[in-house]
């Protein structure tokens, strides 16, 4: 998910006596986070996303396969507010569940081949529990970090264990795959890795593992470094900004659910009406695509008549004669107040008689809505023809070189054509 960045005109439009007011359309909330972003609990950021024990999100997907865990190190990290102590799950794929078990501890189980199952289990899952429990009603970083075949979970500055667990997997197992989805909370159908726990000696499913934590969840990062060759410092788990991630790598999954409309000012230039600049305020977050803009006002209430070129516009005279002109050019006056000027052509009235417009009244354009316009203030009529006219170069001494006036008729006479 991006944000605004830039925006460009495309059209500067006219008319404006004033920057017009932008709209920047909101980014596209995925139905399941409508009505469960919350703005009033968070971690960074202006949201986090409120989960109940039957909420599932989608985190994303893997676009690119990890490969082997041999070949890397993957981080995965969230905040996490619960409002109740309960066994469920945090995350989770069809290959890995990151979960509170029955005791409250952030633990992590993943599918494995049938070698590498854990003692007590029936499908091919290992299990690993650390001694981390978070508190309700305070915000705790987790993160679960695999390098090679070993595992650490964190739960805010500190790691457990001061060595990482030795996982006891194929180093070619296929950890994270091109096309895994990560989800949130509810797993309805037990598609993560489904384990039994121990119990008094004996091995039983836990029946309330699937349902979801009861909280917030604000900035998860699935982040992937093929140079690591070392687990992070303790010193350096817990971020201080949003976009914190601790692997000095761009997160393949970047999901802080700060979902914020972008706004924008718009400037005109005052001589001519048009938007000359746009200006991003806040470029916004949680855009998949560019979002459309819209301009408003900016427009005195007779200004929204909207004279183009090539409009015919009419003025109605008191005897009931109407004069008409075709616009060639529409401006503003150079203080850019209420005043402007209109250009026109081809100016005469439907009696036939030689008239232009007159000060005081309304000239109009017809819309299907009925007529709107602005006042006429003043009228002054622009003759350029005498720039062009050549009467000066046809003097006497050049019409005498092609016209014999000394003859009757220097035309020539009728008989002799």
């Amino acid at each position: 998910m991006g944000r605004v960045s830039s925006l460009t005109l495309t059209d500067s439009g006219n008319y404006y006596t004033f920057g017009p007011t932008v709209t920047i359309s909101a980014p596209v909330v995925d139905s399941a986070f409508i009505g469960k972003i919350d703005s009033s609990d968070k971690k960074f950021g202006p949201s986090s996303l409120h989960h109940d024990s039957q909420d599932m999100t989608i985190l994303g997907t893997l676009t690119d396969s990890i490969g082997p865990l041999s070949d890397g190190f993957v981080s995965q990290s969230f905040w996490l507010y619960l409002d109740s102590q309960q066994t469920s799950t945090l995350i989770w794929s069809e290959k890995f569940r990151i979960f509170l078990d029955d005791d409250g501890y952030v633990s992590f189980a993943c599918r494995v081949d049938s070698a590498d199952k854990s003692v007590g289990q029936i499908d091919n899952v290992q299990l690993r529990t650390s001694n981390w429990i978070p508190q309700k009603q305070q915000w705790h970083f987790i993160k679960i970090e695999t390098g090679g075949t070993n595992l650490k979970i964190a739960m805010d500055s500190s790691a457990m264990p001061p060595t990482p667990w030795v996982m006891d997997i194929d180093p070619g197992y296929y950890f994270y795959d091109s096309g895994t989805v990560i989800r949130a909370g509810y797993d309805e159908n037990y598609t993560g890795p489904n384990f039994r726990i121990n119990i008094g000696g004996q091995y039983v499913y836990d029946s309330n593992l699937n349902r979801s934590f009861v909280g917030n969840i604000d900035n998860y990062h699935f982040a992937y470094d093929s140079t690591k060759t070392s687990f992070n410092a303790y010193s350096t788990w817990v971020p201080d900004s949003a976009g914190s991630t601790y692997e000095n790598v761009t997160p393949l999954i970047d999901q802080p659910f700060d979902y914020q409309q972008a706004t924008a000012s718009a400037y005109i230039d005052s001589a001519t009406g048009e938007v000359n600049r746009l200006v991003i305020v806040d470029s916004g977050y949680g855009y998949t695509s560019a979002p459309t803009v819209t301009f408003s006002g900016g427009r005195s209430a007779a200004f929204d008549s909207q004279y183009d070129i090539g409009d015919d516009i009419t003025q109605t005279l008191s005897s009931g004669v109407k004069v008409k002109g075709e616009v060639q050019r529409y401006q503003l006056d150079s203080a850019g107040d209420s005043s402007r000027y209109l250009y026109l052509a081809h100016v005469g009235a439907d009696d036939g008689v030689f008239r232009t417009f007159v000060e005081g009244i309304s000239i109009n354009k017809t819309y299907p809505s009925g007529s709107v316009g602005l006042k006429m203030t003043a009228v002054n009529e622009i003759n350029n023809i005498s720039e062009t006219e050549q009467n000066e170069e046809f003097t006497e001494t050049y019409v005498d070189d092609f016209l014999d006036f000394s003859e009757d008729n220097p035309f020539g006479d009728p008989e002799n054509q």
